[in-house]
């Protein structure tokens, strides 16, 4: 009798996702699906009917992998991305097809990917007045979202827990995890988070009206400009970078003169084309606005409307009506238009100050934490993420556990380089570089990206 209850209890687990949601068919794909998929929306406020887009793909390695929440950033920039152009199962051709991405992160855990705030991508609200966003009100809103996933799939749910993503989603991450955290929830088993090439707030770091210092300093010691242009930057920007003056502008602009088109995003990509960093990555520094200025003379090429972002062929694809009605969109499409890699909708205010000294050390004692930065990443440098994490760890305390090292591929070559510090607690405290990669570091280095990924899940170190 007891083992016909468990069996009918399966049964329902395995039915408890939103049935109506389920992606049984893309456009481009003409095999079955390598795993379940669903896609559909996630109301966080019936007020004003302000819903999330969401896509589920469930996992290759079984039904207890963990589920893992992938955020992307701008603000204002769309999960798409991650799904279809950096660790989700599919790759977009430029004919239409679909490929199958060898290093998909479903291989080790369950995928959810959400479009937020409201106004990014498919998400919408029927007020505008909702595109009226903060750092606060999105991770509200994103804690709302996990609720109400986890009423419809609560199966999948009951696994733990991570959130990753990169970019602003260095805001949004700690501070969802935070609201989690305070929350109290038991139907989000948050065991972790995993931050990309983030930012730490609008008082510190690359994010903050210092983030030029960070730049220009990595640019500097990667000879992208001389040493006596750096010299010069240093002479004239030293304790203004917040506010410079005159001189120190002459000195970026005539740095930024020699650095030329390079991909601020990733520098050992070549040329930067067409559009505007500003598209992509919103924080608004002397040197940014620089680089956006020179891009309007510039039409945009075949890459994209997003300058170093090569988003052409995905937002063909997330526009195409077929797509749209397979993924249970095209209803809302008077709200949200068309499909865009970043929003031109949102009127947002970035709220948190400081993350390494307000929420981090909360998240440490408790969650396993992993910073991780690819070392080509010039529009948030690698040295940044480091030298938070160093002063971080000696704010509270925190020793080294593991002193700087080299972590390596399977064929015994350089992935990276790391450091974990001695924690109190149940969390972990690791802060690792990825060798090669820009700022979207499973795109650009899509192999190291994924055994950093499962390195993690393990619950071991790198």
């Amino acid at each position: 009798m007891l083992s016909v209850i468990a069996a009918l209890a399966s049964i329902a687990a395995a039915s408890a996702a939103i049935t109506a949601d389920q992606v049984t068919s893309l456009p481009g794909w003409k095999s079955a699906m390598p795993s379940k998929m669903w896609s559909g929306y996630l109301n966080v406020d019936s007020s004003t009917n302000r819903n999330l887009h969401y896509v589920f793909f469930e996992s290759e390695a079984g039904a207890d992998a963990p589920v893992v929440l992938w955020l992307n950033g701008g603000p204002g920039c769309s999960s798409m991305d991650g799904a279809f152009e950096e660790n989700g199962p599919f790759q977009p051709q430029a004919d239409g097809t679909l490929e199958l991405r060898p290093t998909r992160w479903t291989q080790r855990a369950h995928m959810l990917y959400l479009e937020a705030p409201a106004g990014v991508g498919f998400s919408y609200s029927q007020n505008p007045n909702d595109y009226v966003t903060n750092d606060t009100k999105t991770a509200n809103d994103n804690l709302r979202a996990l609720e109400v996933f986890a009423k419809g799939f609560p199966e999948y749910m009951a696994n733990d827990f991570y959130i990753s993503g990169e970019s602003y989603a260095g805001v949004y991450i700690p501070t969802l995890a935070n609201a989690i955290h305070l929350s109290g929830t038991t139907s989000i088993h948050l065991k972790g988070i995993m931050v990309g090439n983030g930012c730490t707030g609008t008082e510190v770091g690359t994010c903050s009206a210092y983030g030029d210092m960070y730049r220009f300093e990595y640019m500097g010691a990667h000879n992208l400009f001389s040493m006596s242009q750096l010299t010069a930057i240093n002479a004239s920007c030293t304790g203004q970078w917040a506010n410079p003056g005159f001189a120190c502008r002459m000195a970026l602009s005539n740095a930024a003169d020699v650095i030329g088109n390079i991909n601020i995003y990733n520098i050992g990509a070549g040329e930067c084309k067409g559009g505007s960093p500003l598209s992509k990555f919103r924080v608004n520094t002397p040197f940014l606005n620089m680089l956006h200025k020179r891009s309007l003379a510039r039409s945009v090429d075949s890459q994209g409307p997003v300058a170093c972002i090569d988003a052409g062929v995905m937002t063909n694809y997330l526009n195409t009506p077929a797509v749209t009605e397979a993924l249970h969109v095209a209803s809302a499409s008077k709200y949200w238009g068309q499909w865009a890699i970043c929003s031109n909708k949102l009127d947002y205010t970035s709220t948190a100050k400081n993350l390494p000294r307000d929420v981090y050390p909360t998240l440490v004692q408790n969650y396993r934490v992993l910073i991780f930065n690819g070392d080509y990443d010039a529009c948030v440098p690698v040295i940044d993420n480091e030298l938070w994490t160093q002063g971080a760890a000696a704010a509270q305390g925190w020793a080294v556990k593991s002193d700087w090292h080299a972590w390596v591929t399977p064929e015994n070559q350089v992935a990276g380089y790391a450091t974990e510090y001695s924690t109190p607690g149940n969390g972990s405290f690791a802060f690792t570089t990825v060798h090669g990669s820009g700022h979207m570091v499973p795109q650009y280095q899509p192999e190291a990206a994924l055994q950093m990924f499962t390195t993690y899940l393990s619950g071991k170190s790198l």
